[in-house]
């Protein structure tokens, strides 16, 4: 049986050129189930791959990648509502999960991972906005209570190290 210390864990992360593959099979798979808003033809490899390069080079508009053990299995992206600058704010949260991993929680991990991008974008790294970080990703946090520690406790050291991990950023970007 899989213990919390030996269950695969889901990481978020940016794109690679190399996960146009996976990454426009996902979106494909949304396509044929009827998951897609706007879009009713499949994705071209030459698309995927234009928007991994455009979203590596616009910070305000990312792609981020969810994989357990090297497997992609979701996608969340912030596209642009519309390419005129007065809206340049307003974006779009598109997020699809492989047919297999559906109902395990990829999309609510993709989308925390979303609001805490949109939270710290264009925001001083201050001690009031590291403390919300903190309170931000503890009340998204759903840890487990075992011999080892409580939830509460857990949910408590979430904040602590959002907060510790933001103060390393900021040091590390005063040193450059």
């Amino acid at each position: 049986m899989a213990t919390p210390e030996t269950r695969a864990q889901l990481t978020i992360r940016p794109p690679r050129e190399a996960d146009a593959v996976m990454l426009r099979e996902i979106f494909n798979e949304a396509v044929e189930d009827g998951m897609v808003t706007f879009a009713s033809a499949p994705r071209a490899i030459e698309e995927q791959q234009r928007l991994i390069a455009e979203a590596q080079q616009d910070l305000r508009h990312p792609i981020m990648v969810a994989e357990v053990l090297n497997w992609t299995c979701g996608i969340a992206t912030l596209e642009p509502h519309d390419r005129r600058h007065e809206l340049d704010d307003i974006a779009e949260v598109q997020i699809f999960v492989r047919r297999s991993f559906r109902s395990y929680g990829v999309g609510r991990q993709l989308m925390r991972a979303v609001q805490a991008e949109a939270f710290l974008e264009g925001r001083t790294i201050s001690p009031e906005a590291m403390l919300e970080a903190g309170r931000i990703a503890a009340a998204e946090a759903r840890p487990i209570t075992d011999f080892r520690a409580s939830a509460d406790y857990r949910r408590d050291l979430v904040a602590v190290l959002t907060r510790r991990a933001l103060e390393n950023v900021r040091a590390l970007a005063q040193e450059a």
